[in-house]
């Protein structure tokens, strides 16, 4: 989705609640899911697209993000 960073953020400052909640991409459970879908586009990598998108929102109120690597994410950290 194209401006997904800027979209989430006009959408919460608007007063519309948004929440996420994410499994670690590395993670047991997020193995098994991958083999259950077989999929191109893997679990752990929609994680980190998600991670990637939601780090440029920074902190809004309104947006709610947890779940394992959701803090490191929106910090910066890798």
């Amino acid at each position: 989705m194209p401006a997904f960073a800027d979209t989430l953020r006009r959408k919460a400052e608007a007063g519309v609640r948004v929440r996420f909640l994410l499994g670690a991409p590395d993670g047991e459970v997020t193995r098994q899911r991958e083999a259950v879908e077989d999929a191109t586009l893997t679990v752990s990598v929609r994680v980190r697209i998600t991670l990637g998108e939601l780090a440029k929102t920074g902190q809004v109120e309104g947006l709610e993000a947890t779940g394992g690597p959701v803090r490191a994410a929106r910090q910066g950290a890798p």
